[in-house]
């Protein structure tokens, strides 16, 4: 019994564990990274993107090879789209938003989370960097 139960703790605390809070770039400790999967279906659109957000002396984004630094302005909007995300917004819209986001430590995964959001709201509020200004700032979106 003792052996199980040293097993079965092993095993717990070898799993990742989900993040605590929401997750923030602001808080980002220097050499972590946080790994961004993001899938938005709608009427219109159909967008995918990896992107790694690390902190070195500033915050940057990084996908397909491209690098760019991110103001304060945008890393604060990220920050408030996280909280958004982490809020599980319902429903009602037929655009779906599917983020899973896994941070980085040394190169091993300490924490994700995963999020789907319906709703649409985002798009009515202020002051929230959306992913597709970051692909767009990449060069992975262009206005058509």
């Amino acid at each position: 019994m003792t052996r199980i139960l040293i097993a079965a703790f092993f095993a717990l605390a070898g799993t990742v564990t989900v993040l605590a809070g929401s997750p923030s770039l602001s808080r980002l400790q220097p050499g972590d990274r946080l790994h961004v999967s993001y899938h938005s279906r709608g009427c219109f659109h159909d967008r995918k993107y990896e992107i790694d957000f690390e902190r070195a002396g500033s915050v940057t984004a990084r996908s397909s090879g491209r690098t760019v630094t991110l103001s304060p302005r945008e890393v604060a909007g990220l920050d408030k789209l996280f909280q958004f995300y982490s809020s599980r917004p319902r429903g009602g819209c037929t655009t779906q938003d599917d983020i899973g986001i896994s941070q980085f430590r040394s190169c091993q995964k300490i924490s994700s989370e995963h999020y789907v959001d319906g709703s649409c709201a985002s798009y009515q509020m202020k002051d929230i960097t959306r992913f597709y200004e970051i692909a767009k700032k990449l060069g992975l979106e262009h206005d058509t």
